[in-house]
């Protein structure tokens, strides 16, 4: 089972475009654990980041959002563990 999470950057990131970037992973309490590059969420940007941003000439993304991804054979939510973090199904 696939659990995905979008998080809210506090700031905006500005990434060059056309680069390949390493998705970090990790395995913590059986779960395989993916952490996404910064992305755009379907939040508003900051007003405070210039329309055009580049460096050396290559076009930036102002990016906002971090996707991460937890994987595992199954879940279990009925057992409460997390049941303050955990939003109602």
């Amino acid at each position: 089972m696939l659990a995905r999470v979008d998080v809210p950057l506090p700031f905006s990131v500005a990434l060059p475009e056309g680069e390949n970037y390493t998705i970090q992973e990790y395995i913590q309490h059986g779960y395989a654990i993916r952490v996404l590059p910064p992305m755009v969420s379907d939040m508003p940007l900051s007003d405070d980041y210039p329309d055009q941003v580049s460096n050396e000439g290559v076009h930036a993304m102002q990016t906002n959002a971090l996707r991460i991804i937890f994987q595992k054979e199954d879940f279990n939510r009925a057992s409460g563990q997390f049941k303050e973090f955990d939003p109602s199904v």
